[in-house]
């Protein structure tokens, strides 16, 4: 039996997971590079900061954010190409690139990008950005964490795993196991124009290994998302938690109403 390599994403501080036997990557320090996929920045982005504000759509946003992502590669370029937008917007637009400067002034963090090993075990430590960056850096990993396993599948025959990075290839058979608490970080906000890459790998993951979420309330997670192989429930009394629960069996509400705590 191949153990299967972990990569962990945490958000609490002081958290658990931050003290297993694993190297820890503290995102606040070292980001993954949101500027390879103009799409991936703007669905992440959508994910952080969901709230239409000052009547302001978040499709409007997202495709603004999206323009500017494809014309930059780091975040003092996007910074000088909102700047650059703005002297020729109308003022409904003047608006939304106002918005998007300071929702995205908390993202422009760390002191380089990391690639993430998919042969070893590590502990992604987001615990130290503040909110809105912990759910668009979470987004940015996941998808490059998705691509890497696709890309490299892809590249062999019989789904065999291969990992390229700047240093050089390697390939291997391993199969992987991600691991996601607080996963309603990316899924509370589910939406049709801004889904999460969690959608993708919940119905395709089995085939490079093992998607592991937690979360508080089953609810957390829609029901067009649960595409779960097993489910852990606890104790609960709470009417949206037991209806979520009788959709997968009338049984279960009656059976975790009589859990114990």
């Amino acid at each position: 039996v191949v153990k299967a390599p972990k990569i962990v994403f945490s958000f609490k501080p002081n958290d658990t997971h931050l003290r297993l036997p694993y190297p820890v990557v503290d995102v606040s320090r070292h980001v993954p590079n949101p500027f390879q996929d103009a799409d991936a920045f703007s669905t992440a982005y959508a994910l952080a900061f969901p709230a239409n504000l000052r009547g302001i759509m978040l499709s409007e946003a997202r495709a603004i954010v999206k323009n500017v992502a494809e014309e930059s590669k780091d975040w003092n370029q996007f910074r000088a190409n909102l700047k650059r937008m703005e002297r020729k917007a109308t003022d409904i637009q003047r608006e939304a690139l106002a918005l998007i400067e300071q929702q995205t002034g908390s993202l422009g963090v760390g002191e380089g990008s990391f690639n993430i090993d998919l042969t070893r075990d590590v502990v992604l430590d987001f615990s130290r950005l503040d909110e809105a960056a912990r759910t668009f850096y979470a987004e940015i990993a996941l998808r490059q964490i998705w691509n890497s396993l696709t890309d490299r599948a892809a590249s062999l025959p019989g789904m065999s795993l291969e990992r390229s990075t700047n240093e050089g290839a390697a390939k291997t058979t391993q199969r992987i196991a991600i691991v996601i608490d607080e996963v309603h970080r990316l899924t509370q906000y589910y939406q049709t124009d801004a889904r999460t890459i969690i959608e993708t790998m919940m119905l395709e993951v089995r085939q490079f290994g093992a998607l592991l979420t937690a979360t508080q309330n089953q609810t957390d997670i829609p029901d067009d998302l649960r595409q779960f192989g097993t489910e852990l429930a606890f104790h609960t009394t709470i009417p949206k938690e037991l209806e979520a629960l009788s959709k997968i069996d009338p049984a279960y509400p009656w059976i975790v109403r009589h859990l114990q705590p």
